[in-house]
């Protein structure tokens, strides 16, 4: 007979110990990756989740401030035209006319050399309004070479002046160009006033 019989086999019950313990640690390991996995995904599905709920609320913020923005934009160009414009009509009304007496030797100036250069002996005649005949007599005298009379006429007003050599004749009126600026400038106004 053998010794087994007379001893406590440890073994298979190490054996069986060992196996059980193993189908423990696998269940246990199991356990734990499932439990891995399932909060993995629930921090996942909240980070997706905070993300869009984030990128909604950046979406509504910009989406507001544009709102406001508009507003305040369309609030400013309103009060700016209420306030504002009349003001810089009239100072409109007041500079140009004069400034259109000013500069206009400079664009019969500017009008006659094509004249003179096409028609070299062929005498000019300027008509302008008897207050600026003296400043367009300045400007003949600082060019001797030009062929040119000025006369005043008292029914062209201030900025406005008719040329003629042979056949051709010009008209300058810096006066209308003036009140086409004017009402130009008025036109914008109303327009950002009814918007």
């Amino acid at each position: 007979m053998s010794l087994s019989g007379y001893f406590e086999d440890f073994g298979s019950a190490m054996t069986r110990a060992a196996d059980q313990s193993g189908e423990a640690v696998v269940q246990l390991e199991d356990d734990l990756l499932k439990s891995f996995e399932e909060g993995y995904s629930a921090g996942w599905d909240d980070a997706v989740k905070a993300q869009s709920d984030a990128g909604a609320k950046i979406t509504e913020d910009l989406r507001q401030a544009l709102a406001d923005f508009d507003f305040t934009l369309n609030e400013a160009t309103g009060q700016f035209s209420a306030q504002i414009a009349p003001n810089l009509v009239e100072v409109f009304k007041k500079v140009l006319p004069e400034i259109a007496q000013n500069s206009l030797p400079y664009h019969i100036l500017d009008e006659l050399k094509p004249l003179i250069s096409e028609h070299p002996d062929d005498h000019l005649k300027i008509c302008v309004a008897p207050e600026n005949v003296a400043q367009l007599q300045n400007l003949v005298q600082t060019n001797p070479d030009m062929k040119v009379d000025i006369e005043g006429d008292k029914m062209l007003g201030a900025g406005q002046a008719n040329m003629r050599v042979a056949t051709i004749e010009r008209e300058i009126d810096l006066l209308e160009l003036s009140n086409k600026i004017i009402g130009t400038v008025e036109a914008l106004f109303q327009s950002l006033k009814d918007q």
